[in-house]
């Protein structure tokens, strides 16, 4: 029997990736049916309708949150913010589905 071999160069690449993954679970799904149902939120109704147990400066946070991952739209009224839902934040709202972020390399 003969053997042949060989040696190669071989170069190795990384890649950063981000991927989103649809979840079915996902306690920001409420928030924006919520949002769906109010036309628009802002941390005081959030509070008073979902979340009453939570500081309002923490639900100004998690709309906040969710606006960078642009599921909301936030309107600025001095110190005031309203939020709408953007598109993405709409057909969320109405599969009930949240997309979730994951990086690597």
């Amino acid at each position: 029997m003969i053997t042949l071999r060989k040696n190669e160069q071989v170069e190795i690449y990384q890649v950063e990736l981000a991927l989103k993954e649809k979840t079915k679970q996902s306690p920001f799904i409420a928030v924006l049916i919520l949002a769906k149902e109010l036309g628009e939120i802002d941390a005081i109704s959030l509070k008073a309708n979902l979340l009453p147990t939570l500081p309002e400066r923490a639900c100004e946070n998690l709309l906040k949150r969710l606006a960078s991952q642009e599921y909301l739209y936030e309107e600025e009224y001095g110190s005031f913010s309203s939020y709408t839902l953007t598109e993405l934040g709409e057909q969320s709202a109405t599969d009930k589905s949240f997309w979730v972020g994951e990086k690597g390399i």
